[in-house]
Protein backbone atom coordinates (compact mmCIF):
# COMPACT_ATOMS: atom_id res chain seq x y z
CA UNK A 1 0.00 0.00 0.00
CA UNK A 2 1.50 3.33 -1.09
CA UNK A 3 2.12 4.76 2.52
CA UNK A 4 -1.46 3.61 3.54
CA UNK A 5 -4.35 5.55 4.43
CA UNK A 6 -4.62 8.92 6.67
CA UNK A 7 -6.67 7.55 9.35
CA UNK A 8 -3.96 4.59 9.72
CA UNK A 9 -1.13 7.10 10.81
CA UNK A 10 -3.47 8.85 13.06
CA UNK A 11 -4.09 5.88 14.69
CA UNK A 12 -0.79 4.78 15.09
CA UNK A 13 0.36 8.36 16.18
CA UNK A 14 -2.26 7.73 18.56
CA UNK A 15 -1.06 4.32 20.14
CA UNK A 16 2.37 5.73 20.38
CA UNK A 17 1.41 8.89 22.63
CA UNK A 18 -1.03 6.99 24.87
CA UNK A 19 2.07 4.21 25.58
CA UNK A 20 -0.37 1.51 24.07
CA UNK A 21 1.29 -1.60 23.02
CA UNK A 22 0.48 -2.11 18.77
CA UNK A 23 -1.32 -5.01 19.42
CA UNK A 24 -4.11 -3.16 21.41
CA UNK A 25 -4.97 -0.99 18.33
CA UNK A 26 -8.42 -0.45 18.01
CA UNK A 27 -11.50 1.39 16.18
CA UNK A 28 -14.59 1.37 15.60
CA UNK A 29 -16.73 2.56 12.18
CA UNK A 30 -20.32 3.15 10.97
CA UNK A 31 -21.19 0.56 9.23
CA UNK A 32 -23.39 2.50 7.04
CA UNK A 33 -23.95 6.50 6.01
CA UNK A 34 -27.05 6.33 7.85
CA UNK A 35 -25.39 5.45 11.06
CA UNK A 36 -22.75 8.39 11.06
CA UNK A 37 -23.95 10.62 7.94
CA UNK A 38 -22.24 11.15 4.84
CA UNK A 39 -18.56 11.56 5.35
CA UNK A 40 -18.13 8.68 7.01
CA UNK A 41 -18.82 6.15 3.62
CA UNK A 42 -16.17 3.70 4.15
CA UNK A 43 -15.24 1.57 1.29
CA UNK A 44 -15.88 -1.94 3.68
CA UNK A 45 -13.55 -4.34 1.62
CA UNK A 46 -10.86 -1.35 0.82
CA UNK A 47 -10.89 -0.95 5.35
CA UNK A 48 -10.46 -4.54 5.75
CA UNK A 49 -7.14 -4.31 3.59
CA UNK A 50 -6.24 -1.42 5.47
CA UNK A 51 -7.08 -2.46 8.95
CA UNK A 52 -4.44 -5.96 7.91
CA UNK A 53 -1.84 -3.42 6.24
CA UNK A 54 -1.48 -1.19 9.91
CA UNK A 55 -2.23 -4.34 11.74
CA UNK A 56 -5.16 -3.12 13.68
CA UNK A 57 -6.13 -6.26 15.93
CA UNK A 58 -9.58 -4.81 17.12
CA UNK A 59 -12.09 -3.56 14.82
CA UNK A 60 -16.17 -2.80 14.90
CA UNK A 61 -18.82 -1.15 14.22
CA UNK A 62 -21.39 0.84 16.76
CA UNK A 63 -24.09 0.12 14.70
CA UNK A 64 -24.68 -3.11 14.09
CA UNK A 65 -28.11 -2.87 12.90
CA UNK A 66 -27.01 -0.82 9.96
CA UNK A 67 -24.85 -3.33 8.80
CA UNK A 68 -27.83 -5.14 7.85
CA UNK A 69 -29.13 -2.73 5.71
CA UNK A 70 -26.09 -2.99 3.83
CA UNK A 71 -26.09 -6.67 3.19
CA UNK A 72 -23.63 -7.11 5.91
CA UNK A 73 -20.85 -4.97 4.06
CA UNK A 74 -18.81 -4.61 7.28
CA UNK A 75 -19.13 -8.28 9.00
CA UNK A 76 -18.30 -9.35 5.83
CA UNK A 77 -15.05 -7.17 5.23
CA UNK A 78 -13.62 -7.58 8.35
CA UNK A 79 -14.86 -11.35 9.04
CA UNK A 80 -13.06 -12.65 5.85
CA UNK A 81 -9.55 -11.17 7.76
CA UNK A 82 -9.93 -14.04 10.35
CA UNK A 83 -10.02 -16.86 7.71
Amino acid sequence: MNGGAFWGGVLDAIVDASGLEDHQKGMLVPASTIAAGSYNDWAMEKLAVEVAYFNVTHVGTWSVAYDLLTDWAFASAIGALND
